[in-house]
């Protein structure tokens, strides 16, 4: 898959977090490859924002620790 876009929310879990999962989850040139939540760190993103469905076991939250954000391999991060 050419042209693919790594990208990761910070604060997935607050209203805005979730609204654009939904979106970018389904886009086609977007791989949603990290979610961040303080609070909800370890859990599987279904846990928070379940009418995903199978796509929501898919990705887990993790903790938002800047030094190991800025070494991922994400291209993009939405705040």
């Amino acid at each position: 898959m050419a042209n693919i876009m790594k990208v990761g929310i910070i604060g997935a879990s607050g209203y805005t977090g979730q609204e654009l999962v939904n979106l970018l989850i389904r886009h086609p040139k977007i791989d949603l490859s990290m979610v961040t939540s303080r609070a909800h760190a370890g859990n599987p993103l279904s846990s928070v924002v379940p009418k995903l469905g199978h796509k929501g076991h898919l990705i887990s939250f993790v903790n938002p620790v800047l030094p190991e954000l800025v070494q991922s391999d994400i291209e993009l991060f939405f705040l």
